[in-house]
């Protein structure tokens, strides 16, 4: 796998509104997609559907774009899709595949071993784009997560939409689900550290083993593209910092420098910033995740559940978010002001 060092590195906002809005920070991964829908291609990335999976999809409109917007925090089902990318590069269809940094080199030597392309570089209709990534936890966690989440809502058929990453309190880590109990709508928004799965998340716990090892997580890429929030922007480039987020864009082969120049640029605001910057507060860039100490009580008690067969406790006792002054103050603030205390400090300090 040949690693390359970023070519260019930009700050990002999509200028489509209502994409902006559905995207968990600036809308890079719209920005991608959109040429390739518009010269009749094919976008592949991760759909979350009602009940919790999470598979990745072709998607060849613009709605369909939609539908792949936003985080999941989660491992999504790449089944049978590598087969899909290569038939369609084959065909000479334009392609773009988004995804964590090992489904994409892992969709790279497919392609090789299939002989659908000698390389990277030298393949013209296929664009491949990975996410920072701090790393994933497995689909059964999720799977068993979303079941007690309807349990303890008391829902009449599950919960709906349920979104990592909403901007409904602005920018940040919130997220939103909705249920119907006695056919009464319900709508959740709240900070993602006041739920046990969001929390452990955010605490590095619960990654796959193999994500605290990850030989991805580095400056140099094996990707067209990488893309994650840029976060600490508000204190970088302070005049471009915008409360419905912001991305960062590594541009890493000249393919994808013509690539965005040529298509990509027109449908978004962006300006020059550099790799020092996009790194100070997006670590994975540097090194994988820090296996925390917290890892092993967390394997103690899932395999414990599993056995006594209740996997809610794990969840309303084992990873229940601990009681936090900063939480506490959360709480008692309108939403959002929380955040934007934290990004007018960081600009008076910096």
């Amino acid at each position: 796998m040949e690693f390359r060092e970023p070519i260019k590195i930009l700050a990002v906002r999509d200028r489509d509104i209502e994409a902006l809005e559905r995207a968990a920070s600036g809308g890079a991964f719209s920005v991608l997609a959109r040429p390739i829908i518009e010269a009749k291609g094919v976008v592949f990335g991760a759909r979350m559907f009602d009940g919790g999976e999470v598979r990745h999809v072709a998607a060849r409109s613009l709605d369909e774009v939609s539908t792949l917007q936003g985080s999941a925090y989660v491992q999504s089902d790449t089944s049978g899709v590598y087969c899909e990318v290569a038939n369609a590069v084959q065909a000479g269809i334009p392609t773009l595949f988004v995804g964590t940094p090992c489904q994409c080199a892992a969709v790279v030597s497919y392609l090789k071993a299939r002989k659908s392309i000698v390389d990277l570089e030298s393949c013209n209709n296929l664009i491949v784009c990975d996410l920072i990534c701090h790393g994933v936890p497995n689909a059964e966690l999720f799977h068993s997560y979303q079941v007690w989440l309807a349990r303890k809502c008391r829902t009449d058929d599950g919960v709906h939409s349920f979104k990592f990453r909403t901007k409904r309190n602005g920018w940040g880590l919130y997220y939103y689900y909705y249920y119907y109990r006695n056919g009464r709508k319900h709508e959740v928004c709240e900070p993602g550290d006041y739920d046990p799965y969001y929390a452990s998340f955010l605490r590095g716990e619960t990654y796959r083993e193999c994500c605290y090892r990850c030989p991805f997580a580095r400056r140099e890429r094996v990707t067209d593209f990488t893309i994650g929030d840029y976060w600490g922007i508000e204190s970088i480039h302070p005049d471009f910092y915008n409360s419905k987020g912001v991305s960062v864009v590594l541009v890493n082969t000249e393919k994808a420098l013509h690539y965005f120049d040529d298509y990509a640029a027109m449908g978004c605001d962006h300006i020059l910033s550099d790799l020092d910057s996009a790194v100070r507060e997006n670590h994975n860039l540097n090194a994988p995740t820090k296996r925390p100490i917290s890892r092993d009580s967390f394997l103690v008690a899932i395999e414990q559940r599993r056995v006594e067969g209740d996997m809610d406790v794990l969840f309303d006792k084992d990873l229940k978010p601990k009681k936090s002054v900063k939480r506490f103050v959360k709480r008692l603030l309108p939403a959002g002001t929380f955040s934007a205390l934290k990004r007018a400090v960081k600009m008076v300090t910096r």
